[in-house]
């Protein structure tokens, strides 16, 4: 059914999202299906219709476009059209909040719009830290990276009341899925948000190897994964459905 449901989902944002005039410029964002099928699994746990749970979770994605969207947006500028990309991104991004903000004022969902509000806020300026290289150790890059994935995710299950369990387990499995991204970015010769730490000399990785440093920080958080799908069976539909079932044998396996 979550599969369905999935692929409905990301017809109907990309159906949201569609603007011609922007997308002959920059390419149509990508929607983040671990996300998507967190969401869905978020509100499983709430009691309202189907309809009215989509148009929430689509509402949240939008957000997501837009915070994906501005992360798009650099200061390189060699010719007319990159000044004309850049420009589209940061209206594109706009544009998608816009689109949130409206399809919740619809609703009449103002407590959700206050706290989606505050999460933008922190997402934002964690991001900022990042991007201005502002992390001073390993542990610290870490934590504002595990910020940026989840904070919009978290804020939406402590607002539908989600159990502290449950809260942990979204946190965790965001942060090793951004880990595993960014591993594979990495193994691929392909640039890193945390490159530019290591290159500039900011920051040393806590072993011989940035890639062996990211290796032993998934294994550490998938050992916490594991310790609470081992007191919560319950959860593993919750990590089987959004990382798949290669994920989640290896925390099993862990």
């Amino acid at each position: 059914m979550f599969a369905i449901n999935s692929k409905k989902l990301k017809k109907m944002i990309e159906i949201k999202i569609h603007h011609p005039y922007i997308e002959k410029y920059i390419d149509q964002p990508e929607i983040d299906l671990d996300k998507l099928g967190l969401l869905l699994y978020i509100f499983d746990e709430v009691d309202m219709l189907t309809q009215r749970k989509y148009e929430y979770i689509i509402s949240v994605m939008l957000v997501q476009v837009a915070l994906d969207t501005h992360d798009r947006v650099t200061n390189e500028s060699r010719t007319p059209l990159d000044d004309k990309k850049r420009q589209l991104n940061v209206l594109a991004g706009d544009f998608y909040s816009g689109l949130y903000y409206q399809s919740l004022s619809k609703l009449g969902e103002i407590p959700l719009i206050r706290s989606l509000a505050n999460a933008i806020k922190e997402v934002t300026e964690e991001k900022m830290s990042l991007y201005r290289l502002e992390a001073k150790s390993w542990r610290h890059l870490m934590q504002l990276i595990e910020s940026v994935e989840s904070v919009l995710f978290t804020t939406v299950a402590k607002h539908y009341q989600l159990s502290d369990e449950e809260i942990e387990l979204i946190r965790l499995a965001l942060f090793v899925n951004r880990l595993m991204k960014e591993l594979d970015t990495i193994e691929n010769g392909l640039p890193s948000r945390i490159d530019p730490y290591i290159e500039q000399n900011i920051i040393e990785p806590p072993h011989p190897s940035l890639v062996y440093s990211l290796e032993m920080e998934i294994e550490r958080h998938k050992a916490k994964i594991h310790h609470l799908l081992k007191d919560n069976v319950a959860f593993h539909p919750l990590v089987h459905f959004i990382f798949g079932k290669k994920m989640l044998s290896a925390v099993e396996e862990g």
